[in-house]
């Protein structure tokens, strides 16, 4: 039975992804952990990166979903997006946090979690389903929407999603 999630899976709206995205397993390496939090961000969406322009830095959000941004933040942090939608319509899911599921390590944050995980930069527009792959997991029980964090633009969407009462999640 093939458990890996079908690249159709990525290539609808971003809230759709980013919403059942939880429950998923992340496969990297020798790694697995559970996606247990997410946030959308969309076209005309004034928090993304590709809201009004397109660039050298974002130009994989213009790509068939079924891919990974991967970021730096703060000069520190890289962060992983799951690249959605069709082809030339810019939308991706930040992967907020995850629970380590073979592994122990402090994943309770987007910048934490691709540490635990080993992804940096380098990994920006890899296809996910051979090196990196998302297999499906459990339904959440309980699923939480509300704002998205960190943001100086956009922030009042409820964009976020959480699977509720999970231990691993970067905060409520």
């Amino acid at each position: 039975m093939n458990l890996k999630v079908n690249k159709s899976f990525y290539t609808r709206d971003s809230l759709i992804v980013a919403r059942e995205l939880l429950g998923k397993e992340i496969v990297y390496k020798d790694k697995e952990a559970l996606i247990v939090e997410t946030e959308a961000y969309t076209t005309n969406d004034p928090g993304s990166h590709a809201y009004k322009k397109r660039t050298k830095r974002n130009s994989v959000m213009y790509e068939e979903g079924g891919r990974l941004y991967v970021y730096l933040c703060y000069g520190m942090y890289n962060l992983m997006n799951i690249v959605t939608d069709k082809k030339g319509v810019p939308s991706a899911v930040l992967i907020r946090a995850v629970e380590p599921l073979n592994f122990e390590a402090k994943t309770n944050g987007p910048g934490l979690l691709t540490k635990a995980l080993g992804i940096s930069r380098e990994h920006n527009g890899l296809e996910i389903g051979k090196e990196f792959m998302i297999k499906k997991g459990i339904k959440p029980r309980v699923v939480v929407q509300t704002t998205r964090v960190g943001l100086s633009r956009g922030s009042e969407l409820p964009y976020r999603f959480y699977i509720k009462d999970n231990p691993y999640i970067s905060r409520k």
